[in-house]
């Protein structure tokens, strides 16, 4: 019985060194991340083409801006997955969350020289818009600015029974997201955005606009199709500095399991062999 338990023992911690090596081996937080190829787009205003919104996550969409002379060149890329959550009281008094995800009929249009990329969130001309608007100087770009309009027209449409007969919903949020030139932006992390209402906004309305898998490129001169090396966001940085950490305490915590009840078996072992003397 001894031998079958450090038998046991020892295969079980050389597959502990094997899971350990495994992830020794695995990529540590980097400030780059390498191109990927995405789907892109050969029109100014372009089509995106996505599965339908599940419960459980959100599908990636991948927007384009092109440049006026030159559509080979996409002055702006952007690729997420992105809902907005609408919370307020109805008409009947009853607290209210909707939720509204931007899906495969999103359409994107922009303007290379402000960084303007307007996305309509279901389809071209609906008066439901996401606005991202980026600015650069001479070492970095950044995302200043995500907007959020919804006109008086569609406001019942897209959130039911808010008793809203005049006025858009017009928000927005301060993002200062910066990137060195040259760069790509990626953040895998889940991004939460609370808007805050512009002056003219209807009232009684929050809205919080989440971002999923965020890849922006602004400001590009190239027409490869691929996004530049991104600079990840400091989040992902850290969820992966906690990583290695938590499978080392998860390890000991196994090692540990293990002697105790090798030591138990052990001393039953002796028991035994004392009780047949």
């Amino acid at each position: 019985m001894f031998s079958k338990q450090l038998c046991f023992f020892v295969a079980l911690t050389g597959l502990l060194m094997v899971a350990s090596g495994e992830n020794e081996s695995s990529p540590s937080n980097h400030t780059e991340k390498p191109k990927t190829e995405k789907p892109t787009t050969e029109a100014t205003k372009s089509r995106v083409e996505a599965p339908l919104v599940s419960d459980d996550q959100l599908p990636e969409l991948n927007f384009n801006v092109t440049e006026e002379k030159n559509k080979s060149v996409a002055c702006i890329r952007a690729s997420f997955g992105a809902e907005l959550q609408f919370i307020y009281t109805d008409v009947h008094n009853k607290s209210r969350s909707e939720h509204v995800a931007l899906n495969g009929s999103s359409v994107a249009s922009g303007d290379c020289k402000t960084g303007l990329l307007v996305i309509d969130i279901n389809g071209e001309d609906k008066g439901r818009t996401l606005t991202l608007k980026f600015a650069r100087t001479n070492s970095s770009y950044s995302l200043e600015k995500v907007s959020v309009l919804i006109e008086s027209k569609d406001i019942n449409e897209t959130i039911p029974d808010t008793g809203i007969e005049k006025g858009n919903i017009d928000v927005s949020y301060n993002a200062s997201i910066s990137v060195s030139n040259g760069k790509s932006y990626y953040c895998q992390s889940e991004t939460t955005m609370q808007m805050r209402p512009n002056e003219k906004s209807v009232k009684g309305i929050q809205v919080v606009l989440l971002l999923k898998e965020i890849h922006l490129d602004a400001y590009r001169e190239t027409t490869d199709p691929a996004f530049r090396d991104a600079e990840e966001c400091s989040v992902d940085g850290k969820n992966s500095d906690f990583t290695p950490i938590i499978v080392g305490v998860a390890l000991a915590a196994l090692v540990v399991i293990v002697l105790i009840g090798y030591f138990i078996g052990r001393n039953r072992s002796r028991r035994l062999a004392y009780q047949s003397v």
